[in-house]
């Protein structure tokens, strides 16, 4: 089967400069430097439902969802660390 991935993108719509991880069940990963308070929308693989905190070690206020997000709202350029779940 294919990976669990989850692709996050700089601009709304899964535009502008993307990067795709692929995530092992309920890992808390710190988004780096690069991308800290840069993630506009995002897009989990297949069923997985991932959450996109504020805070590192995946704390703090979250954007979560099991499908492709165009726009994180009020959240956008928040996340710090991320976790999903298969």
């Amino acid at each position: 089967s294919a990976a669990n991935t989850l692709t996050v993108c700089q601009d709304i719509n899964m535009s502008g400069p993307c990067m795709t991880w692929s995530i092992p069940d309920r890992k808390c990963y710190h988004i780096g430097d690069a991308w800290n308070d840069k993630v506009s929308s995002y897009e989990p693989s297949g069923t997985m439902f991932c959450f996109l905190f504020r805070d590192s070690g995946c704390r703090g206020g979250y954007h979560g969802a099991n499908t492709r997000v165009n726009s994180m709202g009020d959240f956008n350029d928040q996340t710090t660390s991320f976790q999903c779940n298969v």
